[in-house]
């Protein structure tokens, strides 16, 4: 018998026919098992939650557990509990770490799908186009009275800011900035829609009307121009790209945000939220509502 593989008419099997053909009849027999799932069982404390298929995207997955914690990956971040009640990551609220959430699903739509319904906001919070505003820190407004001190004018104390309400900065000194009042919030959560690419930003600031050297902080393009109307969030501005905000050295604290301002008693006003759309304007809406115009009095 030869050691080598014979040629002519007696060749060997045929391997690569039959490698097609094994593959052929593999893919054949996952597309019926696919067409037959009706969707995904998720125990859910004695019900069944059936969850669609999304084009065959996973769009939930078990809770891990950490040192007698339970956690959900980035991946699939909304929490759904037994009660029927789920949280996105950017909710203020919701059961501790202790408790194991039945599911963690990929977002909100694919939790409402497999029947659970997004918890409403802990009290004083309120929802506003996905944001979560909650009540800002209590000794807040003595910030902004000390800053209305030294500059001379009311300034604008937000008493409502997206959650986490503490995140309320003065990352210039004092919040005072070229003879004008700047306050930022960044980083917090936002819903995965919010924007393309933008931050999570909020500037509240004002600065005495038509003065050149602070109009920055209360205008889009830096420039003394139009004066700004007498009632706020009546007018909503688009801000370009331009020289990025940089606290205690200068540049433009509302470029690429939607910004609305206003003039009160020879004071400009703005505030604004980085990205652009209804959305954001719907934000300032109520974010202006709850502003306070705190003076050297309080």
């Amino acid at each position: 018998m030869s050691s080598h593989w014979e040629v002519g008419d007696r060749q060997g099997p045929p391997w690569r026919a039959i490698g097609v053909g094994v593959l052929i009849v593999g893919l054949i027999v996952a597309v019926i098992l696919l067409r037959d799932r009706a969707g995904l069982s998720v125990d859910t404390g004695g019900e069944v939650a059936r969850v669609g298929e999304r084009e065959l995207e996973l769009v939930v997955q078990a809770p891990y557990e950490a040192g007698e914690r339970w956690f959900c990956s980035a991946e699939f971040p909304v929490r759904a509990f037994n009660d029927g009640a789920a949280y996105p990551p950017e909710h203020p609220g919701g059961p501790g770490v202790e408790e194991r959430p039945s599911a963690c699903y990929a977002d909100a739509p694919a939790a409402l799908e497999a029947g659970f319904e997004v918890a409403p906001p802990p009290a004083a919070v309120d929802l506003v186009a996905g944001i979560y505003l909650e009540p800002t820190p209590t000794g807040l407004p003595a910030v902004c009275q000390q800053a209305a001190r030294v500059l001379g004018f009311a300034v604008p104390c937000p008493s409502r800011l997206p959650t986490p309400g503490g995140s309320a900065r003065c990352l210039a000194e004092g919040c005072r900035f070229a003879g004008g009042f700047v306050m930022e919030a960044r980083g917090f959560p936002v819903p995965p829609d919010w924007c393309d690419g933008c931050d999570a930003h909020v500037v509240v600031a004002a600065a005495p009307a038509d003065d050149q050297a602070a109009a920055p902080l209360v205008t889009c393009d830096g420039i003394v121009g139009t004066a700004a109307p007498e009632q706020p969030a009546t007018q909503f501005e688009r801000c370009p790209p331009g020289p990025p905000w940089l606290p205690n050295a200068g540049g433009l604290p509302h470029e690429e945000h939607t910004l609305t301002r206003w003039r009160r008693s020879g004071v400009d006003y703005a505030i604004s939220i980085e990205g652009f759309s209804p959305a954001h304007a719907d934000v300032l809406r109520h974010l202006v509502r709850d502003l306070a115009y705190v003076d050297a009095n309080g």
